[in-house]
């Protein structure tokens, strides 16, 4: 995650932790389909697999860059979102672009 999207996103965070009332957050319900909390954790899942297709790095770098608080708990999390592992997800990517290649 660049360092200007990781900004936006901290500052997004603070505004709604510092100002935002409860009815803000049935505003962003209605917006995301989802609470704060799942959103932010989707947008870190969603970024850990475009890293995971567009970069070498481990799944523990991926994690710590992105602020998990483990690679215990992103590999957990990505398995629940995605129902595969980030390692199984990669290898997919792999196959994928190994086959279609002729």
């Amino acid at each position: 995650m660049s360092d200007k999207r990781l900004l936006m996103l901290k500052l997004l965070v603070l505004w709604i932790v510092e100002y935002a009332k409860p009815a803000k957050e049935e505003q962003l319900k209605q917006v995301f389909r989802c609470n704060f909390s799942e959103y932010v954790l989707r947008h870190k899942l969603y970024s850990a697999a475009r890293m995971l297709s567009q970069t070498n790095q481990s799944t523990t770098q991926i994690s710590y860059e992105l602020n998990f608080s483990s690679p215990s708990h992103l590999i957990a999390q990505f398995k629940k979102q995605f129902s595969t592992t980030p390692r199984q997800y990669r290898d997919e990517l792999s196959q994928r672009n190994t086959t279609a290649k002729p």
